[in-house]
């Protein structure tokens, strides 16, 4: 039986990647993990000046270099970097920073709980996969990627296209040939490798958007049934 997942990282990988963030949101939350890092480390706390040079500096890089890190993650990185242990120390200074992120990136614990993750949505892309799926099987394919969406803020591109099929087959997306369309030709403008996929996901991840912002969720599955797989 494997070891469960430090519930930390678990609920990090739930928070909005850094590549998503809005920059003046992430640059506000910077500045606090800044000024705790400084109460940690047992120094005084930044000038403004210097604390808005490194900050916006930190956040073009990191969304440049670490996109596909989770902003709580992040936080993590840099309570591990002030215990000693990533590394050197050389002040609150980008060099630090950077390399915090660096080195947090194979951290044990978060490539544990990476692997975790990867694993169930190859699950989910096996399932989507199976000609043979039932209907209640259908109903869990869909919870299970809408769950991956609300902890990762991504959807695979793999599963998209079965993905937004089975919403429009059940009426809960409908989106007309031209809006299809227009995102298909967004994708290809965009360089995607696959346009349809890329745009069937973009769709998708923009319908679980507005599920999340209007406070609902995707819920298909009886009381019943939700208990039978552990939802």
């Amino acid at each position: 039986m494997e070891n469960p997942i430090n519930p930390r990282f678990s609920a990090a990988l739930k928070t909005e990647l850094v590549a998503n963030a809005d920059s003046l949101e992430m640059s506000k939350k910077m500045c606090t993990l800044l000024n705790n890092v400084s109460t940690y480390c047992g120094f005084r706390k930044m000038e403004p000046e210097d604390m808005v040079v490194i900050v916006n500096q930190f956040v073009r890089r990191a969304k440049e270099t670490f996109p596909y890190f989770h902003l709580d993650e992040i936080e993590i990185a840099f309570e591990y970097g002030s215990e000693g242990r990533l590394g050197d120390f050389y002040g609150i200074s980008m060099r630090t920073l950077m390399d915090w992120m660096r080195r947090f990136k194979d951290c044990p614990e978060r490539q544990e709980a990476r692997r975790r993750q990867w694993e169930e949505e190859e699950q989910q892309k096996r399932l989507m996969a199976n000609p043979r799926l039932t209907e209640i099987d259908e109903r869990l394919v869909l919870e299970r990627v809408f769950g991956t969406f609300v902890r990762t803020g991504r959807t695979v591109t793999a599963m998209a296209i079965e993905t937004f099929k089975q919403l429009q087959k059940r009426g809960i997306l409908t989106k007309t040939d031209d809006e299809k369309r227009a995102a298909i030709e967004e994708a290809r403008r965009n360089g995607a490798e696959y346009p349809a996929a890329e745009g069937a996901r973009m769709l998708v991840e923009d319908f679980f958007r507005k599920l999340i912002d209007s406070g609902n969720s995707l819920k298909l599955l009886t009381a019943e049934e939700r208990i039978k797989y552990g939802l």
